[in-house]
């Protein structure tokens, strides 16, 4: 919620949202809102508006040109610089209550016809253009009364812009100033536009038509002021301000500051390039009478030997009237050598400035009879357009792209998975770009020709209508044909872009189900691998779901799984290793027992065969001494 100043009232409207179009609890006044995104918007709206309510449009113009700045698509910032532009006052209307607009501006240009008007209708939401357009129109038909009226006054040599009263209504030192250099003027017979005598008989509200009348025909403005406020009072920079837009404008128009009684550096800056008078100064007035004299005057004595000179100019026109004739004559029956005879001859010794010879002249240079067959040829030569295809808007790459990096899961939903359901064509049929070369190729012919040229260069009254219309006619056509294009581009982009949109969001929608698919399959892919290593006891097992589990990546735990089988997995090879130690510290130690036995066995075999020879031996040596006892015997007792 946003409060923001009516720009008719100055009461305080409640805008409510995003609200465009709304209406004045105060004054009841139906009005149009401008964007309120932040307070320093609401604050220059509200500075601008209190400026422009106060008739101090040029100071109000500066801020909504500011505000523009800042955000171009403000169709209300455009809209107040029309009713700064117009001078468009809201007054109180008796019968209603309601503000009705008033023109303190008046221009001789359409508002229909305003650049920001345009630029206006084209940002305004629906609701805005509503309300702009029935205004517009409003404006319109007061702007062509006030028209109207200023269009029967009779024109004016000189207007004296002054401020008539002070702040308490009492009449100023600069009106009986300017009440005195009235009568000096118009004793001079100068017609002088002097607003206490000349709007003495009219209403408030209708002076416009008659200032706006003597502000476009006066050739001299005398600003004349005692004191800085004076001069830069509102009413009075409305009226010098104006003026000095039309001598911008190119009119030749003098403005002259006259200043009494105070320091002329504290004139208004806009006229530091003028020559300001005194008024202190002894012979300020017949100066200044000498120097309006000589400028009106200037243009009277122009006038009057223009009257002179057209006696001698009628004559002239006999022969003119002729060589024309004979050379649309001499074009209507295709002699183009001979139709160009005659316009030479007009150019050279009746008329150098003759916009019909010049037309002529172009017309049998390209071998065509008349201006319809002008204007035939161009529509013709420039009508046939080339049908190209055209891509709408740009690719949402960065959505893309950021779906793709958050749903894309590898080995269960893949990247280019995703991109496919993106995939839309967003091309159209345009002639757009061919009927802009052919509005640009027209153009350049149209320019190429000196000849034309020169008839629009000299052309004037019935024919320069004549010519305006013919060129105007060949503009259009291609002109309308841009304009049809252009709707037609800006269709099918806005139909593109709608549905690339819902192509889109319908995409974003697949991508999540697909995602929470693959999430799921994902999930089931993990919980399996982790009932397979419940039941692992192999190397092979564990392997397998470490192969399984890697394949996961960063999935919940599955890298701390996969480290837990890389865990199992030596385990199982340690557990393997010392089961072959064991088995080899087995072996050995049987071994080695054999080994002892062995030589145990063969110790003791060692022993017994020692044994079995020593008992040889004394069965040998017992045998022998039992022989020997025997022959001991045998020899003693024997004999």
């Amino acid at each position: 919620m946003t409060i923001f100043k009516c720009k008719m009232c100055g009461g305080d409207l409640i805008i409510q949202g995003d609200a465009t179009v709304g209406e004045c609890e105060c004054c009841g006044t139906r009005q149009t809102f401008p964007r309120l995104d932040n307070d320093k918007k609401v604050n220059l709206y509200d500075r601008a508006n209190h400026f422009r309510r106060n008739s101090d449009f040029d100071k109000a113009a500066a801020i909504y040109e500011q505000i523009l700045n800042e955000d171009k698509d403000d169709a209300e910032a455009y809209w107040s610089l029309i009713l700064c532009r117009y001078g468009i006052d809201y007054v109180e209307d008796p019968v209603t209550g309601k503000r009705i607009p008033t023109i303190r501006r008046a221009q001789y240009t359409s508002i229909f016809a305003d650049e920001d008007y345009k630029s206006a209708i084209e940002k305004a939401s629906p609701e805005q253009k509503v309300v702009y357009e029935e205004e517009a129109q409003t404006i319109d038909n007061i702007q062509k009364g006030i028209l109207a009226i200023s269009e029967k006054e009779e024109p004016f040599d000189v207007f004296i812009c002054y401020k008539e009263s002070d702040d308490n209504g009492q009449r100023t030192v600069d009106s009986v100033l300017a009440n005195d250099l009235y009568h000096q003027l118009t004793q001079e017979g100068l017609k002088v536009f002097f607003a206490r005598i000349t709007l003495e008989d009219k209403l408030g509200q209708e002076y416009e038509p008659y200032i706006f009348a003597a502000l476009n025909s006066a050739k001299v403005m005398v600003v004349l002021g005692t004191k800085p406020a004076y001069f830069n009072a509102v009413w009075v920079k409305n009226e010098w301000s104006r003026y000095l837009s039309l001598i911008r404008l190119g009119q030749k128009k003098t403005l002259i500051p006259a200043y009494k009684g105070m320091d002329p550096y504290d004139l208004p800056e806009e006229f530091s390039h003028l020559q300001a008078q005194d008024m202190d100064k002894l012979g300020f007035m017949q100066d200044l009478l000498r120097g309006i004299n000589k400028i009106v005057n200037e243009d009277k004595l122009k006038n009057a030997n223009k009257n002179i000179d057209s006696a001698k100019q009628q004559a002239i026109n006999t022969n003119e009237i002729a060589l024309i004739k004979r050379g649309k004559m001499a074009l209507e029956d295709r002699e183009w050598n001979k139709a160009q005879g005659f316009f030479d001859d007009l150019l050279s010794h009746v008329n150098a400035e003759c916009a019909q010879a010049y037309f002529g002249q172009q017309l049998a240079e390209i071998k065509l009879s008349n201006r319809q067959e002008f204007i035939n040829y161009f529509l013709n030569k420039y009508s046939e357009s080339k049908v190209v295809r055209r891509l709408a808007g740009e690719v949402a790459t960065d959505r893309i792209n950021a779906t793709i990096e958050k749903y894309a899961i590898k080995d269960y939903l893949e990247a280019e998975v995703l991109l496919n359901l993106y995939v839309y064509y967003r091309g159209y049929d345009t002639e757009l770009d061919s009927l802009n070369q052919l509005k640009a190729d027209e153009t350049a012919e149209l320019n190429s020709m000196k000849n034309l040229a020169r008839a629009k260069q000299y052309a004037s009254g019935e024919f320069k209508k004549e010519l305006d219309e013919a060129l105007k006619t060949i503009s259009d056509a291609l002109d309308t044909r841009i304009a049809e294009a252009t709707a037609r581009d800006n269709d099918n982009i806005a139909r593109i872009t709608s549905e690339y949109a819902q192509v889109l969001d319908a995409a974003d929608a697949k991508a999540l189900e697909l995602y929470n698919e693959a999430e799921s399959r994902r999930n089931a892919e993990y919980m399996s691998i982790i009932n397979r290593m419940n039941t692992a006891a192999t190397v092979p097992d564990f392997t397998e779901c470490h192969e399984r589990f890697s394949a996961l990546g960063n999935y919940m735990a599955a890298a701390v799984m996969a480290n837990n089988c890389t865990v199992e997995i030596n385990k199982i090879y340690e557990h393997e290793r010392m089961v072959r130690e064991q088995e080899l510290a087995a072996q050995r130690a049987e071994e080695e027992r054999l080994r002892i036995e062995e030589e145990t066995r063969l110790a003791n075999e060692e022993k017994a065969r020692k044994k079995r020879k020593l008992i040889i031996i004394l069965s040998a040596i017992g045998v022998g001494i039992i022989a020997i006892a025997a022959l001991v015997l045998y020899l003693v007792f024997g004999r």
